[in-house]
């Protein structure tokens, strides 16, 4: 049986030239969709859902009893520097 091979041979300046030359028309779509994607994440983060849209669940009577800061899960006092506030967007070539 006959078989077919292909060779490719390039530069790694000149690919990743090109690589950024394709990229470039959609960085402004890219950073629209992470700051979108941000900004679902804290909005449902701030409404107590999941990626779903199912409610969190309710705290366990043993860990709320324990909990000495924030009223549920996941939330805190101090939120600008936790969980909360580590929500970012970025942009990396092609990556969110």
């Amino acid at each position: 049986m006959a078989g077919a091979s292909i060779t490719c041979t390039f530069e790694h300046a000149e690919f990743t030239a090109a690589l950024h030359r394709l990229a470039g028309p959609y960085t402004g779509l890219l950073r629209a969709i992470a700051v979108g994607l941000q900004h679902n994440t804290i909005d449902r983060f701030h409404a107590g859902r999941d990626p779903d849209n199912r409610p969190w669940a309710a705290l366990s009577p043993a860990y709320a009893a324990a909990k000495t800061t924030g009223t549920g899960i996941l939330i805190g006092s101090g939120m600008r520097g936790g969980l909360q506030g580590s929500i970012t967007s970025a942009v990396d070539g092609m990556n969110v």
